[in-house]
């Protein structure tokens, strides 16, 4: 793999490890997404953090499967289809890590945080369904590869990781020994 095409992947994977790690949840172990009732904050960031070690998880399993791949390509148009099947697995990595998040039963103190990053998470895995109709026409690596760089998916990773600041800066507040690893 060219050096400018590991760049870009490993970049890309970077970043989006860092902004939609941030706004992780708990792992629900029972399968219902609150453990049968309200959560006490403490109890809600800790469901957040450990779901957010599962996406983390996630997310690296994805980019080393994506780097092994592109290390077997012999073509650009081999490696515009790694980087558009890349792209698809973080869609709906991130469209499940959202649907963990919004099972969530969150506590009033942070009702409004954990809806805009649920509706933040939305809109970028919205963005991802997007990107792979616009990589599908994509005629070089470096065309798909701007897909990702666009305003709307830049706005889109923006607002979840404010999302993301947004949640722990209320368990700051609360004294909750939490570190969600939010960008910025």
């Amino acid at each position: 793999m060219s050096m400018k095409i590991r760049y870009l992947v490993l970049a890309f994977v970077g970043a989006m490890a860092l902004s939609l790690g941030a706004v992780a949840c708990g792992d629900d172990d029972d399968g219902d997404g609150n453990g049968g009732g309200e959560l006490t904050l403490a109890e809600y960031f800790d469901e957040l953090e450990a779901l957010s070690q599962g996406y983390a998880d996630d997310l690296d399993t994805l980019d080393e499967e994506a780097e092994a791949e592109f290390e077997g390509t012999d073509s650009e148009e081999e490696q515009i289809e790694v980087f558009v099947n890349f792209v698809d697995d973080m869609g709906t990595a991130t469209d499940d890590f959202v649907s963990e998040i919004d099972d969530l039963n969150a506590p009033a103190e942070v009702a409004d945080a954990h809806a805009e990053a649920v509706t933040a998470g939305q809109e970028l895995g919205d963005m991802y369904d997007n990107a792979i109709t616009v990589l599908d026409t994509a005629a070089t690596f470096d065309d798909a590869t701007l897909v990702l760089e666009g305003p709307g998916f830049v706005d889109a990773e923006d607002r979840f990781a404010a999302s993301c600041i947004a949640l722990q800066d209320i368990a700051d507040d609360n004294d909750i020994d939490i570190d969600m690893e939010c960008p910025g």
